[in-house]
């Protein structure tokens, strides 16, 4: 487990750098004006994704799309198998009068970050940084299990 531990204190500030990118799309889906800011911010997680070692698709829906990304998987390998759910939507901001910074312009303030969708997006991507970036780095016999994200 100390492998895991080091490489992710390694790695903080890219991980950081790549959640505020994350948190900058404004994929508000309750607002149709948005609609092209869902398919940018789920295309840029199946590229993410796919960056640190995962397979990665994006499934277009009735509404609006999903993003599906596994680790590749050894058949038969007997390891466990888990999977991460998250959505990459957030709800409107409004009203923006409330707010103190953009609410789609990540703030970092000692050992916290602010933005509209901190909360709501951030769980789902950071198990795939982790994970992912230990497959990608060929640490992947430190999580001895498949992901799927």
């Amino acid at each position: 487990m100390q492998v895991v531990i080091d490489y992710l204190k390694a790695n903080q500030a890219r991980f950081v750098a790549e959640l505020s990118e994350y948190l900058r799309f404004p994929s508000v889906s309750a607002q149709s004006q948005h609609k092209p800011d869902l398919q940018n911010c789920a295309d840029w997680l199946a590229n993410h994704c796919r960056q640190i070692g995962l397979t990665a698709e994006v499934c277009p829906t009735d509404g609006h799309p999903i993003m599906v990304a596994k680790t590749p998987r050894t058949p038969k390998s007997g390891r466990p198998h888990f999977m991460v759910y998250g959505h990459y939507d957030v709800q409107p901001p409004e009203p923006l009068a409330l707010w103190k910074t953009p609410p789609f312009e990540p703030v970092i303030q000692g050992d916290s970050i602010y933005a509209r969708q901190h909360g709501q997006q951030g769980p789902e991507l950071r198990p795939s940084q982790g994970g992912g970036s230990l497959l990608q780095n060929r640490h992947a016999a430190a999580l001895r299990s498949d992901v799927r994200h």
